[in-house]
């Protein structure tokens, strides 16, 4: 199953550390809730993924699996690999919509367009002028954020048969 979660910050966007957690937390409940006996074994298993700390707690499961997923996911939505679609696709290439990236994107295009907004993944430009995973994080000046807002929303993203396109400039975080 595919998993999109959205939050309110300065403006919204996804969160892979949060999706980390929503995920880790439907598996925990899941496994605790179907099935759990006292007897059974709690698995816990500490992973950085995301660039995110996840702690896996599974009742009498096994916690590989759960992070074999979440690291598989990474690799596809880490922005700074740049193996990654996400990657990919800000460096001026084409992601196929049959990937986890392709329909990461046209899943949460088909979540725009019903709530008319609500989750804006392309604000990755804005991101990058904070620095925040860098070694000096700030705020930038206004005509910076100005510009990048230029290169923020839908219309930015292509759809042809070769796949998904970005114009340039604009960025998927």
């Amino acid at each position: 199953k595919e998993l999109f979660v959205m939050f309110k910050k300065n403006f919204l966007k996804f969160s892979a550390a949060s999706a980390c957690a929503v995920i880790l937390l439907v598996i925990t409940a899941v496994s605790c809730v179907s099935g759990w006996n006292a007897d059974e074994n709690i698995s816990e298993e500490n992973i950085f993924v995301m660039d995110a700390y996840c702690e896996i707690m599974l009742c009498g499961g096994d916690t590989d699996s759960v992070s074999d997923l979440l690291y598989e996911l990474e690799g596809c939505f880490d922005r700074y690999d740049e193996k990654s679609g996400i990657s990919v696709l800000n460096s001026g290439g084409t992601v196929s919509e049959n990937t986890y990236t392709g329909k990461f994107l046209k899943e949460t295009f088909a979540l725009q367009e019903k709530y008319k907004g609500g989750v804006e993944i392309t604000s990755g430009a804005l991101t990058r002028l904070w620095n925040i995973t860098g070694d000096a994080p700030h705020v930038p000046e206004e005509k910076d954020i100005n510009a990048a807002l230029e290169t923020v929303g839908t219309d930015h993203v292509h759809f042809s048969d070769e796949g998904f396109s970005l114009d340039s400039g604009t960025e998927i975080d």
